[in-house]
């Protein structure tokens, strides 16, 4: 158990048992979960410090944003909610020593945006580094463009757009760091309609991260996850987000920007500690 974080263990052992045991039957593979109710204990214990830990950083990263006055591209990372506010076109793409300057086209919306504010674009979280009435400019470095489908844009491509979260504004989609996990392609998608089911392939060690009405931010969307298997997942897009996000736009073989849930990682970190201690 992680020192400083004191329980008692009459009925909160019993809560985080069940925990453990819920998140072992989901992350585990197949016979995995079969352990000792001790183990139950210890994984949920881990999960109950992890989010302990991050809702208190979160809590202290919060006070400081309010009373710093100014953004910059130093401060701490901002989150996001992967609900998309607007789609905007790529101006030009312009080589620079390093990486690309992205110019995009400046949604009306955006009124508030200023120099050194973060901006998830496809679900990347970029620095705003130059900006004019009708638009504004980020630079994107040669492992960003490698690891994220940005690499594969051009002049004219529309991207979604999402301002990092103010203090009380409301989460309506899922906690997302605008740190892309990886890359996935799309397999097939099925139309009904004005609804679409789209089914992506992802690296494993994503996908080890994903279970059935979890969540994942795909090219910066917060979904809900229908389907889950040891190579794909699917999930179902309503008519609102195919007409306002670039997913509408998507077709088999594209690929996409994924973020798994912030809470799965440190599920995934503390098993992987725990194997790691018992062997």
């Amino acid at each position: 158990m992680p020192s400083g974080f004191a329980v008692d263990r009459s009925c909160w052992g019993v809560f985080v048992s069940k925990v453990g045991w819920w998140i072992a039957t989901i992350v585990l593979k197949p016979g995995e979960s079969t352990r000792s109710p001790d183990f139950g204990e210890e994984i949920g214990l881990r999960v109950a410090f992890a989010v302990r830990r991050l809702v208190l950083d979160e809590i202290l990263w919060a006070g400081q944003a309010f009373w710093r006055p100014v953004r910059t591209s130093s401060s701490r990372n901002r989150m996001f909610s992967g609900l998309i506010e607007a789609t905007s076109q790529i101006v030009s793409l312009m080589e620079e020593p390093g990486g690309v300057r992205l110019v995009l086209q400046r949604p009306t919306e955006f009124t508030d945006v200023r120099l050194g504010d973060s901006i998830a674009i496809q679900g990347c979280c970029l620095t705003v580094v130059e900006l004019t009435a009708d638009s504004f400019s980020f630079q994107a470095g040669r492992e960003t463009l490698s690891r994220t489908s940005l690499g594969l844009r051009k002049a004219g491509d529309k991207l979604n757009c999402e301002r990092s979260l103010k203090l009380g504004d409301r989460l309506g989609g899922h906690l997302v760091t605008g740190h892309v996990d990886g890359q996935g392609s799309l397999v097939s998608r099925s139309d009904e309609a004005d609804w679409s089911t789209m089914v992506f392939r992802a690296p494993r060690s994503l996908m080890r991260q994903m279970a059935s009405k979890g969540s994942i931010a795909i090219e910066g969307v917060s979904l809900t996850l229908v389907d889950v298997t040891d190579e794909t997942f699917s999930v179902a897009l309503i008519p609102h987000t195919l007409a306002h996000t670039t997913l509408g736009d998507l077709k088999a073989g594209d690929a996409v920007n994924l973020e798994t849930d912030l809470l799965a990682k440190y599920v995934q970190r503390q098993l992987d500690m725990g194997a790691v201690e018992q062997s």
